[in-house]
């Protein structure tokens, strides 16, 4: 992981776990002129399969 991915992970990772979800990587892929940034979310392992399952879903992202 680079620099930047690993610092937006540190960054990120209390945000994204108090929404009830896991970061599960960061990709920084820096451009010309521009940059790309992926983050990896997903909802943890026992909330997923339970009686009541869920998934990530474009509510989640906003």
């Amino acid at each position: 992981m680079s620099d930047k991915s690993a610092e937006v992970s540190r960054l990120l990772t209390p945000t994204v776990e108090s929404l009830g979800l896991e970061l599960l990587g960061v990709e920084y892929l820096p451009g010309s002129g521009n940059a790309v940034l992926r983050l990896y979310i997903d909802v943890p392992f026992a909330e997923s399969h339970g009686d009541a399952a869920r998934s990530v879903t474009i509510e989640d992202c906003e």
